[in-house]
């Protein structure tokens, strides 16, 4: 991935391992994979060509379609949002007397990303262009190869049946958690 990265000039990064024991590093691992996209695309594509690699042929198939791109921007954005919520929570010296208000201040923003306008919409426009413009990535409309996978050939669609219910199970579950009468915090 090193030669891809200094190929197209970006700085020469790891993709962070997400790991149980510490779930901010989801949020790190998924902010490379949008840094390093492009890059990472194409080293998947390379060992598949190289190597018969089924693996990364998979991976780079979903990274490389429109419901993939547009994933891994939604999944950037909700988990920015929900590191910030755990790291008030893991201060020494947090005041709990407020959590209350972090938290239905980040529920309020993980619902404004359900907008039409929400900024990972525009987004998903731009790194599309990019991949396609800069790097002649060809970004597909489907993700797998089963004859059951969920083309997303728009935004719409994909907001429809994926970000909306998403983001709605998410806050859902979110509330449960932190239940007044089971925490009351």
């Amino acid at each position: 991935m090193k030669e891809v990265q200094s190929v197209l000039g970006l700085p020469e990064l790891k993709i962070v391992k997400p790991s149980s024991t510490c779930w901010l590093s989801h949020e790190r691992c998924m902010k490379a994979i949008r840094k390093e996209l492009p890059a990472l695309i194409l080293t998947l594509q390379d060992l598949y060509e190289t190597s018969g690699d089924a693996v990364a042929f998979g991976i780079q198939k979903i990274l490389s379609s429109f419901g993939g791109v547009a994933a891994v921007i939604l999944l950037g954005e909700i988990l920015n949002l929900l590191a910030s919520l755990n790291c008030f929570m893991q201060k020494k010296t947090a005041d709990f007397s407020r959590l209350k208000i972090m938290l239905d201040s980040t529920l309020d923003q993980i619902k404004s990303l359900k907008a039409d306008d929400a900024s990972w919409c525009s987004e998903v426009d731009e790194v599309i262009s990019s991949l396609q413009d800069e790097h002649d990535i060809v970004v597909g409309t489907t993700i797998g190869t089963s004859r059951n996978a969920l083309a997303f050939s728009n935004l719409k669609s994909f907001r429809n049946s994926v970000a909306l219910p998403y983001i709605d199970i998410l806050v859902q579950n979110i509330e449960n958690r932190f239940a007044e009468e089971e925490y009351n915090y």
